[in-house]
């Protein structure tokens, strides 16, 4: 992880060049990736980078939407969920001032909210992780991800921890919130890659010999996912373990 040499208040040019290549990186990331890529910068309340087809879904112009953050993403919003930006503000406060750097590394942060795009109200899924520092571990810079999101109802706020396999969600129903413990069920290797070599077109013949498993074997596997996660086919079952967190 990037850090900057000054704290939040003093960041100044000198610290920007160390994070230009992280940008280039990120753009080549968004061309590999279908999410729409971000880098927001928290000192100067700006963009550093949007993807192509962030712009294309948003229908705006880069020169519209680099000056700003937050401001850019509530004029999709309803009231209902701009009553939610507060929540997710201090949720994302909390997280990232009360952790080790070293601990946030490993963590990526969730949340589904509606939003309004071409006159339709869709479902939509930000991912939200650390990209930079400044001199006291403070947030700088996040690395953010938008997608079309596979759950059904939007609000929760979600945390996983790659290293460590925990879950926790932001509970605000009483005082200002906080974070508490969820079970992890993480999807297993098995499982995953059962997942992976479906999306990919393989049949269950040929998973099975893959895997080293039977055909009944592979089929029951299937199923156990598509239950625990409640999704109808492999690719709603890796879009749902994916906005979950268990994966």
């Amino acid at each position: 992880m990037i850090r900057a040499s000054h704290q939040m208040s003093e960041i100044s040019e000198e610290d920007y060049p160390q994070v230009a290549t992280a940008i280039e990186a990120a753009e080549v990331f968004s061309r590999m990736i279908t999410p729409c890529v971000y880098v927001a910068d928290l000192a100067r309340g700006n963009f550093l980078y949007v993807s192509d087809c962030l712009l294309k879904h948003f229908r705006c112009t880069r020169e519209e939407v680099m000056p700003l953050r937050h401001s850019f993403f509530t004029r999709f919003l309803s009231e209902k969920e701009l009553a939610m930006l507060p929540k997710l503000d201090h949720a994302i406060k909390t997280l990232f001032g009360h952790a080790h750097q070293s601990e946030l590394i490993d963590e990526t942060l969730s949340v589904d909210i509606n939003m309004t795009l071409g006159g339709k109200r869709i479902l939509v899924n930000y991912k939200i992780k650390l990209f930079a520092t400044d001199c006291d571990g403070r947030p700088w810079l996040v690395l953010g991800l938008v997608s079309r999101s596979a759950v059904r109802e939007g609000g929760q706020i979600i945390v996983g921890n790659a290293k460590s396999h925990e879950r926790r969600r932001f509970v605000d129903d009483e005082g200002p919130g906080h974070w508490e413990m969820m079970p992890y069920d993480r999807l297993s290797d098995l499982e995953m890659e059962m997942l992976s070599l479906s999306s990919r077109g393989y049949s269950l013949d040929e998973i099975a010999k893959m895997l080293h498993r039977s055909v009944p074997a592979v089929k029951h596997y299937r199923k156990q996912v598509f239950d625990r996660l409640g999704a109808k086919n492999v690719a709603h079952a890796l879009a749902l373990a994916d906005a979950l967190c268990l994966i």
